[in-house]
């Protein structure tokens, strides 16, 4: 008795579901992101990254009930979708999961206290300061955490003009 080729052992009729559910699972992702909104899950925060990996999981059936299978992640998917809709509708909510702008210096004073609440080490401020091609932070007026974690900076109105002054 011959052995089986490789093509007699794979189970069609499994695979071609599975390949017509990866279309769907693609379809019902896309359809749910236009629902939510490009610019809402195409931001940098951590609450979105949560969103996608937990999207992502329960469309491959990681949270969804063993015996629900494709549709389990069917629902999940919606069940996501639904769950940041509300979010992005509700502004307290909304605003207490993107979080706030974080002044981390002010007035050209670092704000020690904001440092060690955020996390975010004076390294990287220099680190801003020579990305701007600036020679210290100390020409900064401002400097803020913004929401999705990036640091801005003003410069302070003395060196704007001296700046002007040497490009003029």
């Amino acid at each position: 008795m011959p052995y089986p080729s490789i093509i007699d052992v794979i189970p069609w009729d499994a695979a071609f579901i599975s390949a017509v559910q990866a279309v769907a699972i693609y379809w019902v992702t896309i359809a749910c992101i236009k629902l939510i909104g490009v610019h809402v899950v195409g931001q940098n925060g951590p609450q979105y990254l949560g969103f996608l990996l937990l999207f992502t999981t329960g469309m491959s059936s990681g949270l969804s009930h063993q015996q629900a299978g494709f549709w389990g992640s069917i629902a999940t998917a919606f069940a996501l979708t639904a769950t940041i809709m509300v979010v992005q509708r509700i502004p307290w909510l909304k605003n207490w999961i993107h979080g706030g702008q974080v002044p981390i210096m002010t007035n050209g004073e670092i704000n020690s206290k904001a440092l060690r609440k955020t996390l975010v080490e004076r390294r990287e401020i220099e680190k801003l300061a020579h990305e701007y091609g600036l020679p210290s932070p100390d020409v900064f007026q401002q400097v803020i955490l913004e929401n999705d974690g990036r640091l801005t900076a003003i410069l302070n109105p003395e060196y704007r003009r001296e700046l002007i002054a040497k490009k003029g």
